[in-house]
């Protein structure tokens, strides 16, 4: 209204017409109009835009003051003579303008506005010489999405453009686009100046394509493709043009590995093939065949991959294992070119093809075996050309003929001195022009003599000969200190022997010690050692009596027993292959060709004399021994054993001992019930185990449909349980009695044979439904079989049982199957039931019943456990769940999954604000294992989708994206509601190390100078570091994305390289290690300081913290544990489960010990299922772990 009551003049002045120069629209600024623009002053278009009919514009000549009115644009515009309407100075034209309103009082005078000028600027333009470069337009000839063979990348993200280098980030496995590999100018299609489009039109635009760039460019490198050249007005600039891509992996490793490149192999014609390699330590894979279990991170633009196993299409996952790789080039190498590394084959050769797939691209069909969006990508495992390691392991005196004078009878003592005992006939003055010291130890090292300059390289066997051997003859018997230097191949490791050589005090011919060792049923250790001798009756011979596990009758046991012999110095043993034989004695062969040698695995089934010596010249060779030479399976048979020494007069050279197993009756188990409620599961990988898929089966009794009594097993599943499909059961936890065995007719009744219940081991990473077989199977869609069947076979009122419909199962005694044709896991039918008449067996018929429906609706926890990145914050009581991602996620592209519990069998739904769909959400459990699990994404308008991009929230309202989330309970009858808010963090721009640790031991950060003292006797050529820095910083070490499950050598200073999410910041640092000098509380007058040192340089202890080692505290029952796993040296699964209820009392450093002697029962429990971490360990207690 206020706007209506103002006088029409009013409003006008307020707003003064626009002028149009040559039809340029100028406004005023102020009462000024001006305009620069290279005109025809004799000829100039003027003209207006009158925002009132009732104003006007008039323009006044100087110095006539002759007026004309502008016209409308448009119009009738005029063109005018500044030369006379304007005043000139140089260049620039003034015209004096006067605005008018309209007659007021009608006297025919127009109501002068305003007084107003129109300054132009008639100066030419400087010459435009802008040499820059807008964008790039390639084509992505890759890109399945399109049918156009000639759509563009406009993505400016993948271009960076700088003074003098144009970069382009192209998608994986993309090859080189055309226009990049030929030369361009105005004149070839297409132009130059299409492909690097200039600032300045006028420009011309030339590229010049480089040869020779074919080569391996690891991820982060770039590789120079061409000049690009723009010339304008006389001014020249040249970028070169340089290409790298997206990475497939951000990273990738395989547990041991030395180092490990990923990048991108670029042929002369730009195909580009991704590739991996990996370098593992010296000698990996020599003489044996290894898979490779790797761990990834896929690139941020790669949304799934495929493995081809044995010719099934297998989702790629991180921690799966590659059973078979493949050498075919058509499909992508996963080993090199050979497969064979230091003379072994590292990986299987086999069928195993491994392709990613961009994000965004057209859905492949795995199944189908079609590859069309996919890329390959080539995988090389090789290990590193030279040994770093420096160790002699073993020193022997031989003969002219190869007999072992003397050989250590373990192995070579790294500290302190080494005495050789030779025998006492030894005489170094004869034995010189004869003998050989054979050494051995570490692959490559060159070994001196140092006293006597010898020198002699340890080749790809591990061992090697010095002949003859001088320092025998200057040194046996005098006491005298010899050094022995090994060098390792790599020149950077030396290490020192001290070794004295001494005769025996008198000839001998008896075999000093045989112990073998192996598992007994329950798993356990075993190391079984002569426990009698007495002469035999009718023989000249000495019989040695072994006391073995009563399990060790089998031959599938036996085979993995392992035999230690040690005979008298100078002797050596031989054995018969079989005492029945008259003809024996002209057949015997060298069974211990060393002093001390270990001989083992033995095999089943395979001939002695095929496999002794081998043809060989070097008598250390792997030894195996047939098991039917020592047991049959009604009893064992003895085996005769000779030792000799040629040094004793002849009549005396040679002593016969009969080896006798006897079988450990006493051992003999006979528990054959379930004695107590034992746990099955239907899923096929440990870490997929949930209490909603844990089923429990019970023991009871029922009658047989009122004819007699029977065993029986309830299995208790869901109410709601109702599999899709074929579903198979696997054991979790059999309560049966110790060597008792679980065997299942898996066609109840139909087969004639009953195999073993496969159990789920928790020490293996993986799907374990090919390691099966036959097992409990739920066959679903039948009216008669599988669970309904089940379900039917139990009459709850009359407590009777159609064993027609129930599986049947039957626990078997230790006793029961070692004394049976038990065999890779079978026993028929008809031996089962005379087992379980002698009471050797019990006979179980399965039956199902349903639980009563589930009625919790409530949430308990989630969290984002796999990616840190993303926090979740739940409020329980406000039932509010925050989701907070980093900005980068926010484009659709980068998926991450959440860990989240509810009550047990609640089902977890999300309902969509917009349109009300239900939505199934599934757990990752906090496992990368969990492949089938809701990987969700966020848009760039902030909406939560889920796998198949169905939104979850509704589209973002300020900074928060909300939707709602449903628990229902298994009954279905009760819903709970939880509010989920969803943000998207702006850019980070942070790029700090806010904490490093190692072996448990935190550094030192001042600056960018990153300190760490790891305990006295650490190794630090492998350890894992745990990094934490700036949220979605990007941390790079030595150039490579770090892992934190990557294990670094600490040996030498690591650059480690954080930038910040947005890309602008970034800080280097440098981190520097070694460990503590020695122990403070040790002194080297104390009884056990040399043990120390040795323990210490075993790595089997580390201290207590402080450069201390507590000589005089006790040792807790976790302490040992760790200890226990130092000492045997083995590689621990850090995805070991721990089966105690106080795990959480465990310290951190400990849990990955504990869990593995509890895996392999080395460190078992007590009655509670207490571990009891903290409690000292007792005599009796470390014994047994000793022993075992």
């Amino acid at each position: 209204m206020i706007a209506a009551m103002i006088p029409l003049s009013a409003a006008a002045a307020d707003t003064p017409p626009s002028i149009f120069v040559d039809h340029e629209e100028v406004y005023a600024e102020g009462n000024s109009y001006s305009v620069k623009r290279e005109i025809d002053p004799s000829a100039v278009y003027l003209g207006t835009n009158y925002t009132l009919d009732e104003s006007v514009m008039v323009m006044i000549a100087p110095g006539s003051g002759d007026e004309m009115e502008l016209q409308n644009e448009g119009s009738s515009s005029t063109v005018f003579d500044l030369n006379y309407w304007a005043t000139k100075s140089g260049n620039i034209y003034t015209i004096k303008l006067e605005w008018r309103g309209d007659d007021k009082d009608g006297d025919g005078i127009r109501q002068k506005l305003g007084d107003y000028t129109l300054t132009i600027d008639n100066s030419p333009d400087a010459p435009n010489t802008d040499t820059g470069i807008n964008r790039v337009n390639l084509t992505d000839e890759n890109d399945p999405t399109t049918s156009s063979s000639d759509e563009k990348i406009y993505d400016p993200s993948a271009f960076d453009i700088t003074a003098g280098t144009v970069l382009v980030t192209l998608p994986f496995g993309t090859d080189i686009p055309n226009e990049l590999l030929t030369d361009m100018d105005n004149t070839t299609t297409p132009k130059a100046a299409e492909v690097f489009e200039p600032a300045n039109s006028s420009a011309t635009v030339t590229f010049t394509a480089k040869t020779g760039f074919a080569g391996n460019y690891a991820d982060g490198k770039s590789v120079t493709v061409g000049v690009a050249t723009v010339e304008v007005a006389g001014q020249i600039q040249n970028y070169d043009v340089k290409v790298k891509w997206q990475p497939g992996f951000s990273s990738f490793e395989i547990e041991g590995q030395e180092s490990v490149e990923i990048g991108t192999n670029v042929t002369g014609g730009g195909i580009a093939k991704p590739y991996i390699t990996v370098t593992m330590p010296f000698g990996t894979g020599t003489g044996k065949s290894t898979r490779i279990k790797p761990t990834f991170t896929l690139g941020d633009t790669i949304s799934k991959g495929v493995v081809k196993i044995n010719s099934e299409n297998r989702p790629l996952t991180s921690g799966m294992t590659f059973p078979q790789l493949d050498n075919d080039s058509d499909h992508g190498y996963l080993a090199d070119g050979s497969g064979i590394i230091t003379g072994g084959q590292l990986i299987d050769a086999g069928s195993a093809i491994i392709r990613l797939v961009r994000k965004n691209y057209a859905t492949t069909d795995y199944n189908s075996g079609l590859y069309t969006n996919a890329k390959k990508v080539l995988l090389t495992v090789k290990d590193v050309s030279k040994n770093a390691e420096a160790k002699l392991t073993k020193i022997q005196v031989q003969g002219l003929d190869n007999s072992v004078q003397y050989s250590n009878e373990y192995e070579l003592a790294q500290s302190g001195t080494t005495t050789v005992e030779l025998p006492k006939s030894f005489a170094a003055t004869t034995y010189k022009n004869q003998g050989k010291l054979l050494l051995e130890g570490s692959l490559g090292a060159t070994v001196s003599v140092v006293e006597d300059k010898l020198t002699v390289q340890i080749g790809t066997t591990g061992k090697q000969k010095l002949s003859p051997v001088t320092i025998l003859e200057t040194n046996v018997d005098k006491n005298k200190t010899v050094r022995i230097r090994v060098t390792s191949e790599d020149g950077h490791t030396i290490k020192e022997y001290p070794v004295v050589f001494k005769k025996a005090a008198e000839e001998k011919a008896i075999l000093q010690e045989l112990v073998l060792k192996g598992k007994d049923a329950a798993g356990n250790t075993v190391r079984a050692a002569i426990t009698s001798q007495y002469r035999a009756e009718n023989d000249n011979a000495t019989v040695v009596e072994i006391k073995v596990p009563y399990t060790w009758m089998l031959e599938n046991n036996l085979k993995d027993v392992e035999v230690f012999a040690l005979a008298s110095t100078g002797a050596d043993i031989k054995v018969y292959q079989d005492p029945s034989d008259p003809d024996e004695a002209e057949k015997q062969v060298d069974l211990f060709a060393e002093r001390g040698l270990k001989i083992g695995p033995w095999t089943n089934d395979t001939d002695i004399a095929n496999t002794l010596n081998n043809g060989s010249s070097d008598p250390r060779v792997s030894v195996q021994w047939n098991t039917k030479n020592l047991f049959q399976l009604t009893g064992f048979t003895p085996v005769k054993i000779t030792v000799r020494n040629t040094n004793l007069p002849a009549d005396k050279q040679n002593n016969t001992y009969i080896v006798k197993l006897i079988a450990d009756k006493a051992t003999a188990r006979t528990g054959r019930v379930f004695n107590g409620a034992s746990e099955v599961t239907d899923q096929s990988k440990y870490s997929s185990v949930t209490a909603d898929n844990t089923f429990t089966m019970t023991p009871g009794t029922a009658n047989d449909q009122g004819k007699f009594s029977v065993n029986t097993l309830e299995l208790k599943v869901p109410h709601s349980y109702s599999p899709l499909s074929s579903r198979v059961l696997y054991g979790l936890n059999f309560k049966t009695y110790d060597g008792a065995v679980v065997l299942i007719n898996p066609a109840s009744g139909a087969a004639d044979d009953s195999k073993a219940f496969f159990k789920l081991d928790p020490k293996y990473y993986g799907n374990q439904s090919d390691n099966v077989g036959t097992n409990l199977t739920l066959p679903v869609g039948s009216t008669t079989d599988g669970l309904k069947k089940w379900l039917t076979a139990y009459n709850a009122d009359t407590r009777t049982i159609d064993t027609t419909k129930a599986a049947e199962i039957w626990v078997v005694s230790e006793k029961g199957w070692v004394d049976s044709t038990y065999s890779d896991g079978v026993l028929w039918d008809a031996e089962m039931k005379t087992l379980v008449d002698d009471k050797l067996a019990t006979k179980y018929y399965l039956y199902a019943t349903r639980a009563e429906a589930e009625t919790g609706h409530e949430l308990l926890s989630m969290e984002s456990t796999l990616d840190s990145n993303v926090e979740v914050n739940f409020d329980k009581t406000a039932r509010i769940i925050d989701i907070d991602v980093p900005n980068s996620y926010a484009n659709g592209t980068k998926t991450f999954s959440l860990n989240f519990a509810t009550s047990k069998l609640a089902s977890v739904t999300f309902e969509d604000d917009v349109n009300d769909p239900k939505l199934q959400m599934k757990s990752d459990l906090g496992s990368k294992e969990t492949v089938d699990c809701t990987q969700f994404t966020v848009t760039a308008v902030g909406v939560l989708q889920d796998s198949n991009n169905n939104p979850l929230t509704a589209a973002r309202v300020g900074s928060i994206s909300k939707g709602t989330l449903l628990v229902t309970n298994e009954k279905g009858d009760f819903t709970s509601r939880y509010t989920v808010r969803v943000t998207v963090s702006t850019v980070q721009q942070g790029a700090e190390i806010t904490s490093l640790k190692a072996a448990g031991t935190s550094a030192s950060i001042t600056g960018t100078d990153i300190s760490l003292t790891l305990p006295v006797g650490t190794d630090l050529k492998s350890q894992k570091l745990d990094i934490k820095a700036s949220r979605m910083a990007k941390i790079l070490i030595n150039g490579v994305a770090y892992s934190p499950d990557k294990n670094y050598n600490l040996n030498s200073p690591l650059t480690i390289k954080v930038t910040s999410e947005s890309g602008t910041n970034n800080n280097t640092y440098k981190l520097t290690t070694k460990t503590a000098t020695g122990f403070t509380d040790v002194k080297s007058t104390d009884w056990f300081y040399s043990y120390v040192n040795k323990a210490v340089e075993e790595g089997i202890v580390l201290g207590i913290g402080d450069n201390k080692f507590g000589p005089y505290t006790n040792i807790t029952r976790q302490d040992f544990a760790v200890m226990t796993v130092r000492m045997l040296g083995v590689a621990v699964d850090d995805k070991l489960t721990i089966p105690y209820t106080d795990s959480d009392k465990i310290s951190e450093y400990a849990k990955n010990a504990v869990a593995y002697c509890a895996a392999n029962k080395i460190l078992s429990g007590y009655e509670d299922m207490t571990f009891r971490p903290q409690q000292n360990i007792t005599r009796e207690e470390a014994a047994k772990i000793l022993a075992v």
